[in-house]
């Protein structure tokens, strides 16, 4: 899927779909990204996460700690787990 078309998909302007700041990293083919199913779930879990005012760089660690390990590894696990916790006690206050 292109730019243009993930753009009118899921009503995000081209600003906004997170390649500038590293977030989102589709694959080039020749000049245009193409946005495959991996990087469409990226971008879903983004939307999500923006959603619930994760910040980009909350956000960052938590895309690193899926795509790094898909949270295989119990210490990702567990800092996926503090990065949820610390969101929830923001919030409650």
């Amino acid at each position: 899927m292109k730019i243009g078309e993930v753009s009118r998909k899921y009503a995000v302007s081209k600003d906004q779909l997170y390649i500038n700041s590293g977030l989102l990293v589709p694959p080039k083919q020749n000049t245009q990204y193409v946005f495959n199913a991996e990087t469409l779930s990226d971008l879903e879990m983004i939307l999500s996460l923006k959603s619930m005012d994760y910040s980009l760089k909350e956000i960052h660690r938590i895309l690193s700690l899926h795509r790094i390990s898909g949270v295989e590894n119990p210490e990702d696990r567990v800092a996926l787990r503090e990065i949820y916790q610390a969101k929830r006690s923001e919030i409650a206050r």
